[in-house]
């Protein structure tokens, strides 16, 4: 599992950038380290998202040696280097006081010594350190030895780190479905007793971590994990079977969701989550015409086009092919599309509104049905050219037969 990462190898454009910030920090007489992530990332063989450093410098001494730089965080001592073209978040080490809102400190105290910036920190395999001169790692907490055991330790008491942020309890099933790590026992016990406190959180915050725990690595694995530790009745008590989920080849946000609430209430899920407006519509409309396709057989020709041209159509059926699990009904639904070409979803509009209007049909509701009367027509190979689409439109004018 672990990789056979060279000392001062550098991955990627974030972690060179990080070195020298660090780098330059010690010259100046302060500690600097890069922390967090980017070493765990580095040590599993992975290219690390962003590369954080942590020093013994305060805030305004960080803003001194690097000019431009952001002070995003006073309260915190976080200072944004921009260097590179990259921005690269610099923390003052430090150490937590009360977390009365279960999410963020009351008072921080900055801190000279390393190890109480660690201590404070989520869980072990998060609190490693590199020199950025040696390119060597340095342990203090254990973080190497559970990353070799794949296991996911909360540092120090779990119960106090789980009361201090409560999103620290999804974040511990994050990591262990992104990187198919077990949960240590005394950890994992203490996410189900304050499994509750959850619902403390804001709902923005919750969705971002379920989005990334559908998304991210083994997610019927954290879901089931949410489950089995009470978490999931608290942030998504709608979910239904995962067994969908399990099925689903590289889905996206929605798509997953989707396929966790095709049994449930998804209307009352989705604005309880607070999706955007486009999420929203995704997935309700995966789980609402997901019945459809067994109706495939029965449906007149030209709603069965309409209904292959279906916007995001694809993630529709791949949900159908998870949902019938090899059932023939799907490779029936894959064969119709497959057989339908471009032209025939999508042939050429043979009238326009202009037309209809010159023909002296009025704008209102009947105009729009006499335009999808039409369509409805063309795709069924009712009418076939300019001359046919006149003549419909003409009877439907005077009554006849042909809408």
């Amino acid at each position: 599992m672990m990789s056979q990462w060279a000392d001062g190898q550098d991955r990627n454009v974030s972690l060179e950038i990080a070195k020298k910030i660090a780098q330059r920090l010690r010259e100046a007489g302060y500690e600097a380290w890069l922390v967090g992530g980017c070493v765990r990332d580095l040590l599993l063989g992975r290219t690390p998202k962003d590369c954080d450093v942590s020093t013994s410098a305060r805030p305004d001494q960080v803003q001194a040696l690097f000019p431009g730089s952001l002070l995003v965080g006073a309260h915190f001592g976080v200072v944004i280097v921009r260097e590179g073209g990259e921005l690269t978040e610099v923390a003052t080490y430090r150490s937590d006081g009360n977390y009365s809102d279960g999410r963020r400190p009351d008072k921080v105290t900055f801190e000279s010594d390393v190890r109480k910036d660690l201590e404070r920190r989520d869980f072990t395999i998060n609190a490693m350190l590199l020199d950025p001169v040696s390119g060597k790692v340095v342990d203090l907490v254990g973080g190497r030895r559970d990353l070799e055991a794949g296991l996911i330790r909360a540092i120090g008491e779990p119960v106090v780190r789980f009361r201090e942020d409560h999103l620290r309890l999804m974040r511990a099933v994050r990591f262990a479905a992104r990187f198919g790590f077990t949960i240590e026992a005394r950890t994992w016990e203490a996410i189900c007793a304050e499994c509750e406190s959850i619902g403390k959180i804001a709902v923005e915050r919750v969705k971002g971590e379920l989005a990334r725990i559908l998304t991210e690595g083994n997610a019927p694995c954290g879901m089931g994990l949410l489950r089995e530790s009470g978490l999931l009745r608290i942030i998504l008590p709608e979910a239904g079977s995962l067994e969908i989920l399990g099925r689903l080849q590289s889905p996206g946000f929605e798509l997953a969701l989707a396929a966790v609430l095709l049994n449930g209430d998804a209307a009352r899920a989705v604005e309880r989550l607070k999706l955007s407006n486009d999420e929203r519509a995704r997935v309700l409309a995966l789980c609402e015409y997901h019945s459809r396709f067994d109706e495939i057989g029965g449906m007149r020709t030209a709603v069965l086009k309409r209904f292959l041209r279906m916007k995001d159509f694809h993630q529709h059926l791949e949900l159908y092919r998870a949902a019938v699990a090899g059932d023939s009904r799907y490779e029936s639904a894959r064969a119709l599309l497959v057989s339908m070409t471009e032209e025939m979803l999508w042939p050429a509009r043979l009238l326009t509104g202009d037309d209809l209007k010159r023909m002296g049909v009025k704008s209102g509701p009947r105009f729009a049905e006499i335009l999808t009367a039409l369509e409805d027509a063309q795709l069924e190979g009712r009418v076939h050219g300019r001359q046919d689409a006149e003549a419909f439109v003409r009877a439907a004018i005077s009554g006849g037969s042909s809408t």
